[in-house]
């Protein structure tokens, strides 16, 4: 729990590939993030996670739909992994070649899955370091995913830029925590309608310590 970034789509153009790579090195380096590159083969079944929005609980909410199916892939994946923060989750920026959509890797005993969707979660860094992925997410989707490249901050600070509120909402979760009533209810609510739920992240391969 807490004030999470996520992010899901393509680039508009799987040409546009290297360049997107290229920016976010560019901006690792001159904002000091020290960053990995990541390049794996991937043939065989795969188990996937695609997302779509829905209508969600309460009227102008929306909600996300999982849909998942066993498919055989023969496809590059390429990106980063960059920390913004030690406070801070892995900034995953992971494309499949093919599409040059997002893409997340896990292993689950034997099974290979794939989800087409990113999250970074900034709750415990400080609010400078979300507002900083914020401009690196917005940076990517202007210059080379308009059309496909979705991002929707829990913090609110991607559309608004209001830091006060993005702050604000970072209170509220910090006091959240402390509530075992409030965060039951906030579950709930997260939880209400007919949905496949995606596996769990902190399996992803990645992020191992």
């Amino acid at each position: 729990m807490g004030v999470t970034i996520h992010y899901h789509g393509s680039l508009d153009d799987p040409a546009w590939l290297d360049a997107a790579l290229a920016m976010l090195r560019e901006e690792c380096e001159r904002r000091g993030w020290p960053y990995r590159e990541l390049d794996l083969k991937a043939r065989g079944p795969h188990e996937t996670y695609t997302f779509r929005d829905v209508p969600g609980p309460l009227p102008g909410w929306t909600d996300m739909l999982t849909e998942t199916e066993v498919v055989e892939l023969d496809t590059r994946w390429r990106g980063l992994s960059i920390d913004p923060h030690p406070k801070c989750e892995s900034l995953l920026m992971m494309f499949d070649e093919r599409d040059a959509r997002i893409m997340l890797l896990m292993a689950d005993g034997n099974t290979q899955r794939v989800m087409y969707s990113q999250s970074v979660k900034t709750q415990f860094a400080p609010p400078e370091i979300h507002v900083a992925i914020c401009e690196v997410l917005h940076r990517l989707q202007n210059e080379y995913g308009r059309a496909k490249f979705v991002v929707d901050d829990e913090g609110g600070y991607f559309d608004t830029q209001d830091m006060d509120a993005m702050i604000m909402m970072r209170d509220v979760i910090e006091e959240g925590m402390q509530n075992i009533e409030l965060i039951s209810h906030i579950v709930q609510l997260g939880t209400i309608g007919d949905k496949a739920a995606p596996p769990d992240q902190s399996e992803l391969f990645e992020r191992r310590n």
